[in-house]
């Protein structure tokens, strides 16, 4: 978990992190990200009653409305999470939690730098591939807040079964385990290696990397356009620890997305990697009081 402290202007004072654990079930894990955030507080040394609000992101099938993580694919234990109601007693502040992607969507938004656009998608690539839509400068959640959820479009339509209920989605292929395989097969390697070792491999020259990103932004490329033609988009966000490795994948990216889009958008329309460093989802938790 990141936290941080972020001032009404959007300034972040202080950040730090600790660590969670994928085997905790849903009580504990909710008490464990309570004294995570109690402990950084303390460690920061500002004072409590200072702050006014907390905001939180989290990755998995959220309720913003409501505060609720129903349940996070990569962490099998957590259903029904109250994680603003858990944040708010513990911390003794008014608490509001979204899934993180759509947390990232609201600070892009507002602390991104797109003036004059109201309409855009935010992916966050990772461990999983998530999404969040601001649509007429607004935030937008859909019926159960789940909206936005791209990683769970379908690549493929009769592709294997994915964490999220689906088939062929996309994050079965782009997600870090779906790069890690597919380098693994084209190295022909019996052990997988991370996304940043494979990441220094292609820029080393390695062939089986290269070709590893070059496949990774052709797919992500199909399914963003497809997104893109649907909603008209303004602008196409990307961020997340993949992005480190841009210039890797950016290339066939491009190709790819350009060559899915309808005709009026070509042009007009790019994929880009956010300016503010990682911190879209922070400072779109911190300002969740304001949707």
């Amino acid at each position: 978990m990141k936290c941080a402290l972020v001032s009404d202007e959007g300034e972040i004072a202080a950040t730090g992190s600790f660590a969670t654990h994928a085997a905790l079930e849903t009580e504990d894990f909710g008490s464990h990200l309570v004294q995570g955030a109690l402990k950084f507080i303390s460690e920061s040394k500002i004072k409590r009653e200072s702050i006014t609000i907390v905001g939180a992101g989290m990755a998995g099938f959220a309720d913003g409305k409501r505060g609720i993580v129903y349940e996070s694919p990569n962490l099998p234990g957590v259903r029904n999470l109250e994680l603003a109601k858990r944040l708010s007693e513990g911390i003794g502040k008014p608490a509001f939690a979204e899934n993180d992607a759509t947390a990232a969507a609201w600070g892009e938004y507002l602390f991104g730098g797109h003036e004059g656009i109201e309409d855009m998608l935010v992916v966050t690539l990772g461990t999983g591939i998530g999404g969040g839509l601001v649509l007429g400068g607004r935030l937008h959640r859909g019926a159960r807040g789940m909206a936005g959820e791209i990683g769970q479009m379908a690549y493929t339509p009769d592709g294997p079964e994915c964490p999220g209920g689906g088939m062929g989605c996309l994050e079965h292929y782009v997600g870090k385990a779906g790069l890690m395989e597919d380098y693994r097969i084209r190295a022909r390697l019996s052990d997988a290696v991370e996304p940043k070792e494979i990441h220094k491999r292609a820029e080393a020259g390695d062939r089986a990397a290269m070709e590893s990103w070059e496949a990774y932004g052709h797919k992500l490329g199909v399914v963003l356009a497809s997104s893109a033609n649907l909603l008209d988009l303004g602008a196409v966000i990307l961020t997340g620890g993949i992005t480190g490795a841009w210039e890797e994948f950016r290339n066939s990216l491009a190709r790819s997305f350009r060559n899915h889009l309808i005709t009026p958008h070509k042009d007009r329309l790019k994929v880009e990697v956010s300016a503010l460093g990682g911190n879209a989802g922070i400072l779109g938790a911190a300002f969740l009081d304001k949707v």
